[in-house]
């Protein structure tokens, strides 16, 4: 049997057919692969060799696509309940493990009473400076994220209300028509966050956002062909310009959250630091006190973190930001 060293350095001839494939490279190396019987013996040490790419690659893509489906199937089933909820869930969850640790360690030591296991204080401290600093990096992602949130509604309503002033350069016949689209867009706005976390709802005023933008564009273009409104127009266009594209802005942002997989490592390193916790304790009991706050201040800065990446729901959202659109509603006093 022929192996690809071999191959490599020996039975080289420029008549031979070369065959490139996918099972025959590895790092720019090639198989040069004779016509005749020996092809064949090459063909199955290569499918099978550790040096070539194949079936392992492919179960481990295929693995991915698995993790991934079961992931967003349980991410979005656990982004609908409530984070009070959850947090309630680690709380006992912590408990729990801390208890299976304690319980585990005074098994082991009836079972092997000479017997002192070293170093636990330090596994134990480095695998909690290691969640506090996950518990930041994902603190840190979720109120910048939370933050960028709350600063795009404010320019949001900053275009809106620019777009809606210079309605006033335009005629009065003009100017009616457009303050009357420009009402039913602020409304759309409004619904938009006001749907929380429905998507169908969601999906219903993006789409009537939509429809009003449209026609307050198709209106100011079909103006700006009149030369008297080319000075009107140089106005409108990029207030109007800047007030759409800022609503693909805003979803994107909606959308854009603390990656799940940081959260799942973030909570299975609090049961692990919950449970060697307990298997730590040498004392034939534990420590309610310690248990109870740790378990409690882990909870409550997880806690944070859901509220801070839920701003549509919860004690942490963004109704005083989403203000500023709403008193948009207050320049229509005067037409009715």
């Amino acid at each position: 049997m022929y192996k690809i060293d071999d191959l490599r350095d020996h039975d080289f001839n420029p008549s031979l057919t070369f065959k490139p494939s996918a099972a025959n490279i590895q790092a720019n190396s090639f198989v040069y692969l004779p016509e005749g019987s020996r092809s064949s013996m090459v063909n199955i040490f290569v499918r099978h060799s550790p040096y070539t790419f194949g079936y392992p690659f492919e179960s481990i893509t295929k693995l991915e696509e698995l993790f991934k489906k079961w992931l967003s199937m349980n991410v979005t089933l656990l982004f609908n309940v409530p984070a009070a909820v959850i947090a309630i869930a680690i709380f006992l969850l912590i408990l729990l493990f801390n208890w299976l640790g304690f319980r585990y360690r005074q098994r082991q030591a009836r079972k092997y009473p000479n017997d002192e296991i070293d170093n636990i204080g330090a596994v134990e401290g480095s695998l909690l400076g290691l969640l506090g600093l996950l518990l930041a990096f994902s603190f840190g992602i979720a109120s910048s994220k939370f933050e960028g949130r709350r600063a795009i509604i404010i320019e949001e309503a900053n275009h809106i209300g620019t777009a809606l002033l210079r309605c006033d350069l335009y005629p009065d016949s003009v100017r009616s028509i457009l303050r009357k689209d420009f009402r039913e867009y602020i409304e759309a706005r409004i619904d938009y966050y006001n749907a929380g976390d429905d998507e169908h709802l969601i999906k219903r005023s993006l789409e009537k956002g939509s429809v009003y933008s449209l026609k307050l564009w198709k209106l100011v273009t079909q103006e700006g062909q009149n030369p008297q409104n080319l000075v009107r127009t140089a106005q409108m266009v990029p207030a109007l310009n800047a007030m759409i594209d800022i609503v693909s802005t805003r979803n994107s942002n909606r959308l854009a959250k603390v990656p799940p997989l940081i959260l799942i490592v973030l909570l299975t390193l609090t049961l692990t630091s919950g449970f060697l916790s307990g298997y730590s304790n040498k004392a034939k009991h534990r420590n309610m006190v310690f248990v109870i706050a740790f378990a409690l201040m882990t909870t409550l800065a997880l806690y944070l973190v859901m509220e801070l990446d839920r701003p549509r729901r919860g004690i942490i959202n963004l109704d005083a930001a989403q203000k500023n659109i709403t008193d948009l509603r207050n320049e229509f006093v005067e037409d009715k």
